[in-house]
């Protein structure tokens, strides 16, 4: 006789932690990639205990691996703003300099 596994239908965060990805990569950084990062570890970890539907697993890969690439890339793109905002400084004084000499 077989049994059903009855699993936590309420747990599932996968979307959220895809977002948490999906926004530590574009610009946030470690502010949302480190909890998306704990909040994956912690669900595949239910996953692995059947706490979690297995069909979660993928997305959960998928938030983590997200968090992870934007909480080690933040400082690449720190400082590609640093320059970006040093590059539109250095116009406008230039452009300043131009207008009133």
């Amino acid at each position: 006789m077989e049994t059903a596994i009855q699993y936590n239908q309420t747990a599932g965060r996968s979307g959220i932690i895809i977002a948490l990805g999906v926004l530590s990569v574009l610009f946030m950084g470690p502010l949302t990639g480190v909890p998306g990062w704990i909040m994956a570890t912690q669900d595949l970890r239910d996953v692995g205990r059947s706490f979690l539907p297995p069909s979660e697993q993928t997305p959960l890969r998928w938030g983590r691996a997200l968090s992870i690439l934007g909480t080690f890339f933040s400082p690449i793109w720190l400082f590609m703003y640093a320059v970006l905002a040093f590059v539109i400084i250095m116009m406008l004084m230039t452009m300043t300099v131009v207008i009133f000499s």
